[in-house]
C-alpha cells in the first residue's frame, strides 16, 4: 500500500512600515550676546573688549589675530583693565 506524504508548508508575511517623510531640519539661528560693563562713568562691551585684548596679543606676540582660538577675559572696572588669557598666553590692557 502506497502512503501519501502530507507536507506542510510555512508561509512567512512580514510587514513593512513606510518610512515616514523626513521632516526638513530647522534652520540654525546665530544668537548674539553682547554684555556691557558700567562702572565709574565708564562702559566697555564684550566685542569691544574682546577686540582691544585680541590687538593687544597680536602686538606682544606677533602671531596673527585668527590664531587666536582659546579666548579668556577679565575685565576689572575699578582699574580700567583687560586682563586676558588667551591660547594660554597673559596680559593686560586698558580700557
Amino acid at each position: 500500500m502506497a502512503t501519501k506524504k502530507k507536507t506542510t508548508e510555512e508561509v512567512v508575511v512580514t510587514e513593512t512600515k513606510a518610512a515616514a517623510p523626513k521632516k526638513p531640519a530647522a534652520p540654525r539661528v546665530k544668537k548674539t550676546v553682547t554684555v556691557t560693563v558700567q562702572f565709574g562713568g565708564k562702559e566697555i562691551t564684550t566685542e569691544e573688549a574682546t577686540t582691544s585684548a585680541v590687538a593687544a596679543w597680536v602686538a606682544e606676540t606677533g602671531k596673527k589675530k585668527t590664531e587666536a582660538k582659546d579666548i579668556k577675559l577679565y575685565i576689572k572696572p575699578e582699574d580700567s583693565v583687560i586682563y586676558y588669557v588667551i591660547n594660554g598666553e597673559s596680559g593686560s590692557v586698558e580700557f
